[in-house]
């Protein structure tokens, strides 16, 4: 088995993010790797993110799209939430990581800024990353499918393996 030293998992607090944090913590703990998490946004702005809970209990976000690919605001009130993503989201999303990861010892958190996909694969080359673990899709999963997946670009552009959690 290929011993992993540094492992680098992307972070948007959606569901396939929380396993893509499932799929890291195992491959951390079998290899006692230094884990980095890294959230990744673009400009300054303020949407709405609806909070759903998986299987498990635990909490994710999301945003509904409608079928013309624009986000839908037919979310009863109290179940969706209006944030400053600069300011809040990346707090937000390090404490979702940080409380799942809280058992392990080496973990580091970074908050990136540009186009997920290239500051993924920029920061994995610039810190020598072994594997880079993402979610299948993220929060804005509908328009994606429209404009290409974060995890393709990263999976076509990274240097190193890429681990897509479904």
């Amino acid at each position: 088995m290929v011993q992993h030293k540094k492992i680098l998992v992307a972070f948007d607090g959606s569901e396939y993010g929380l396993k893509a944090l499932d799929a890291a913590k195992e491959l951390t703990s079998t290899s006692d790797a230094q884990l980095t998490v890294v959230y990744v946004h673009g400009e300054p702005l303020e949407h709405a993110v609806s909070i759903g809970t998986n299987p498990a209990g635990e909490e994710f976000m999301f945003q509904q799209y409608t079928a013309s690919g624009s986000i839908s605001n037919s979310i009863p009130p109290g179940e969706q939430e209006t944030i400053i993503v600069e300011e809040e989201m990346p707090q937000q999303i390090m404490s979702m990581a940080s409380a799942k990861l809280s058992d392990l010892q080496r973990v580091a958190y970074e908050k990136l800024v540009g186009k997920p996909a290239e500051e993924i694969v920029k920061f994995a080359a610039d810190n020598d990353t072994d594997v880079i673990v993402i979610g299948h899709r993220g929060i804005g999963a509908f328009k994606k499918m429209f404009t290409g997946s974060v995890s393709e670009k990263v999976t076509t552009d990274a240097e190193c393996s890429v681990f897509i959690v479904k």
